[in-house]
């Protein structure tokens, strides 16, 4: 089968095909805060200078983390200071790892692991954990 480039072009930027991963928030043994946030942040929803400049705020347009980018979910979660965090989980259990663009798919690609089920339990706690503290430090760094 040939495409054509305006194909390619559509299936390459469409919006992800996959179901929302309400299980991989929802099914997690985290605190129900902890849950109710990482829902918030797969949303999109979280507060940041993104989110309240959209709301009619006056504010600058800079991440509190890095001082440079504009503050997205995204960006905070995934790709600002959260890189190091990431990258040092992912080198200390031996995968290797390119950070999608959003958390949404951050999350339906976090796929179970393989041995003890305490082992899975911490596997699939790690993004929650790591979004949530990430979003504690943006505060702390903030008020």
């Amino acid at each position: 089968m040939r495409w054509d480039m305006p194909t390619m072009k559509r299936i390459l930027t469409s919006h992800r095909s996959c179901e929302f991963p309400w299980k991989n928030i929802w099914k997690v043994k985290v605190p129900f805060k902890v849950a109710f946030f990482c829902w918030v942040v797969s949303l999109g929803k979280v507060l940041t200078t993104e989110n309240l400049r959209r709301r009619g705020m006056y504010i600058a347009n800079c991440c509190v983390m890095c001082k440079k980018d504009g503050e997205s979910v995204n960006h905070l979660s995934l790709h600002c200071e959260a890189i190091y965090l990431w990258k040092e989980v992912l080198n200390r259990t031996g995968f290797l790892w390119v950070m999608p663009k959003e958390v949404v798919d951050l999350l339906v690609g976090w796929k179970g692991l393989k041995g003890s089920k305490n082992a899975v339990h911490v596997w699939k706690i790690i993004p929650s954990c790591l979004m949530c503290c990430l979003w504690l430090e943006r505060n702390g760094r903030c008020f």
